[in-house]
């Protein structure tokens, strides 16, 4: 029995053998099933995106768009003409001073009610626990005079360009960013220093130097740089309307200052910035789809801006564990993004191609009619649309939601900064015709064309800005605002929060009045 079941030719034991083996092969097979249907799943939507991508570039070629970064970068400006590397070489060498360049003097300081204290006529001012004085905002400037005058005269420049590699993508460097916006604050405070001592001509002097600042920044053509822009001009709006409070103008110098303005524009140039960032995101896809190393160095860098519910699932399952950190980031690098590499990037890619192309063309039709109305709910749709995002979308999309900034709010900005330069332009234009001693006008229609060339716009709904002459010698001259309701020239925050500053954060922007002595003593009670 024993020899019929170990012996002769194997038996019991070969029959073992065979089961064993078959069944292997089943549980293999039973393992390897999902693993093949997963693979063909990614494999599926790698094509798709591939699909997806080829389609979305041909057509933003077809409608004008190029792929080639040397065609979109600024031509290069001829020997000597280039004032940037002198701007940037004197930005540089500006030391930090007791006030400047953290703790400058207040400009068109708003009040409650919507007016504005005159900053040139304080005796000091409060930041934090510090109050700081005039003596000390000339001290540092003159202990930088040689740096702030040499940046005044590189801004002289016919040509302000930095040589930008848009195939660098995500490598890109910007690092004239942030000096040629703290050159603003230096120059700004010049131009109030020179005011309060009546000197109009060096005010001047450094107003149009303030002005030509943003200029530096325009053949970057990227949205990071427009918002800079953006900040730096409505820096200098504040030191407009300081300088339009103090006497001494004459009509050509206002003149000037004027034709300064109206050589500004920001809504056009946010469309070329659109067009720049999808060129701009093109190359950083491509750099992420060739290298690993560079799809997590994205990736982890994009991960500082998430929200908490952005945060993979598995960061909160291994949390409590000891190394449960260590471990997460090395699921999401070394599993999670090279699986996104392979079957989403070009899906990802797609996307955000198409969503920025539609804000470019957005930002076109509302420069074209010079009215955000016309785009505002579009761009709305869009936004909502892009916050509805699925478990699934957000293994495809991990880079929907963690942008430095979001793009859906861009186009609004560059109109926003439109209307201030209207505004500015406007109430030059105003100013202009107290100087020759006139009485302000019924209607903007009666400053053309001997002080506008025409009525300024109002970018947010498309309409002439509102003005009203008033009673004492003053006007009302104003915005509707971001959302395009007009509430009459309220310039009251909404809601009644006090503390906002900005005049984007009111129910209208309005150009503000001085403010009253009761407002005055209100805001020197203020500080330490």
């Amino acid at each position: 029995m024993l020899e019929g079941l170990f012996g002769g030719g194997g038996g019991f034991t070969v029959f073992l053998v065979r089961l064993f083996r078959k069944r292997w092969r089943l549980l293999l097979l039973a393992g390897l099933g999902p693993v093949l249907f997963l693979l063909v799943l990614l494999s599926i939507e790698r094509f798709r995106g591939w699909v997806s991508l080829r389609g979305e570039r041909r057509a933003l070629v077809a409608g004008g768009v190029t792929f080639d970064p040397r065609a979109f970068a600024a031509p290069p400006a001829a020997p000597g003409e280039n004032g940037m590397p002198g701007l940037l070489a004197a930005a540089k060498r500006l030391n930090t001073g007791v006030a400047l360049p953290l703790d400058p003097p207040p400009a068109m300081r708003l009040t409650p009610a919507g007016h504005a204290v005159v900053g040139i006529r304080e005796p000091s001012w409060a930041f934090q626990k510090t109050r700081h004085r005039w003596e000390e905002v000339t001290a540092d400037l003159a202990a930088n005079r040689e740096a702030v005058s040499n940046a005044l005269a590189a801004l002289q420049a016919p040509v302000l360009r930095v040589a930008l590699d848009y195939s660098e993508g995500a490598r890109l460097a910007l690092s004239h960013l942030a000096p040629t916006k703290s050159l603003v604050i230096w120059i700004g405070a010049s131009a109030q220093v020179s005011l309060r001592a009546g000197d109009t001509h060096e005010a001047l002097r450094a107003l149009l130097a303030g002005t030509r600042l943003p200029d530096t920044l325009a053949s970057d053509q990227l949205v990071i740089s427009e918002l800079v822009r953006i900040a730096i001009a409505s820096i200098m709006r504040n030191r407009v309307w300081e300088a339009l409070q103090a006497d001494g103008w004459t009509d050509q110098d206002l003149a000037r200052l004027q034709e300064a303005w109206e050589g500004l524009h920001f809504a056009l140039p946010m469309a070329r910035a659109l067009e720049g960032e999808i060129l701009y995101a093109d190359s950083t896809y491509v750099q992420v789809g060739a290298s690993h190393a560079e799809a997590v160095r994205l990736l982890q860098g994009m991960r500082l801006f998430a929200s908490t519910e952005e945060a993979p699932v598995w960061e909160g399952w291994l949390e409590p564990f000891p190394y449960g950190k260590e471990m997460a980031d090395w699921i999401t690098n070394e599993g999670f993004c090279r699986l996104w590499r392979f079957a989403w990037i070009d899906q990802d890619h797609s996307r955000r191609l198409r969503q920025t192309s539609r804000l470019m063309e957005a930002a076109r039709v509302a420069a074209a009619g010079m009215s955000f109305a016309r785009v505002r709910e579009g761009i709305d749709a869009l936004e909502k649309q892009d916050s509805i995002r699925s478990t699934y979308d957000r293994w495809r999309y991990p880079f929907a939601a963690q942008s430095p900034f979001s793009l859906f709010g861009v186009v609004g900005k560059g109109m926003r900064a439109e209307a201030e330069r209207g505004l500015v332009v406007t109430a030059i234009a105003l100013k202009r015709c107290q100087v020759r001693h006139r009485p302000l006008p019924e209607s903007l229609g009666e400053l053309v064309p001997e002080f506008l060339k025409e009525v300024p716009v109002d970018p947010m709904d498309g309409r002439p800005l509102r003005y009203r002459r008033q009673a004492g010698g003053g006007f009302l001259l104003y915005s509707v605002g971001s959302d395009g309701v007009d509430n009459g020239g309220d310039g009251q925050p909404p809601g009644g929060l006090a503390t906002l500053n900005s005049i984007w954060e009111r129910k209208d922007a309005v150009w503000p009045q001085p403010a009253l002595p009761e407002e005055i003593q209100a805001y020197r009670a203020q500080g330490p």
